[in-house]
């Protein structure tokens, strides 16, 4: 089932004497379940990609369908978008953003309250979640207690407990060692596939391209699609 969809996406900035292409002719098909890495040169505007597709900026021009529901500028409200955001969408960033008064667990359990899940359900799945990360001997320590892997992996959990269509995770383990980024890809790999969730990854590590249904290339001009023998 078609999740996301973008076509012809377009980011330009212009001012009084230039205008700047980030990129353009962007389009884009994943479906339910699929995990897509998205690689390019730093400053080549992935996290832009990944802001507009999420909702979060405006594209210059272009279409996005989440669902096949169309999502472009002026095609839904403020009201619509919130709750595909609270709802649809998640995001991981490349820190944490863990909420410094609360446990784990309670990192874990607010989010659902927020989307109006009963407490009691909220810390079921939260229990569960923790047991699937290998972390419930750890679901009472605040984030300062966490190393910085535990800390991703809960920020991982909050963000695939709320059950989104598709989550758009920017760097997630850019501030992780080799062997710690490569646990974190695969426990979130293998979380959103139990779950059906649709990934989106922008990394720099392309010895994550194996571990992925598919891989591209931001370039100005869109997206290339790649496989290990043209990277």
């Amino acid at each position: 089932m078609q999740i996301l969809e973008a076509k012809n996406l377009s980011k330009i900035y212009k001012d009084a004497y230039q205008e700047y292409i980030v990129f353009q002719n962007v389009n884009l098909l994943i479906n339910r379940s699929e995990s897509v890495l998205l690689l390019g040169n730093s400053g080549c505007g992935k996290s832009t990609l990944l802001q507009i597709l999420g909702l979060i900026q405006k594209p210059t021009s272009g279409e996005i369908f989440i669902e096949k529901k169309n999502c472009s500028n002026g095609k839904i409200n403020e009201k619509e978008t919130n709750i595909l955001l609270s709802q649809d969408i998640g995001f991981i960033y490349q820190f944490h953003y863990l909420l410094n008064d609360f446990t784990a667990m309670e990192n874990l359990i607010i989010p659902q309250l927020i989307n109006h899940i009963d407490k009691r359900t909220a810390k079921k799945k939260a229990n569960e979640m923790l047991q699937k990360l290998k972390m419930e001997h750890r679901k009472n320590a605040m984030p300062y207690e966490l190393s910085g892997g535990e800390r991703q992996r809960i920020a991982i959990a909050r963000a695939i407990i709320k059950q989104p269509k598709i989550i758009f995770a920017d760097e997630p383990t850019g501030n992780l060692d080799n062997e710690m980024s490569n646990f974190v890809v695969d426990e979130m790999l293998s979380l959103v596939k139990m779950n059906k969730i649709a990934l989106l990854m922008v990394t720099h590590n392309v010895d994550f391209l194996k571990k992925f249904d598919y891989t591209y290339r931001l370039l100005k001009d869109g997206l290339e699609k790649l496989n290990s023998k043209n990277l």
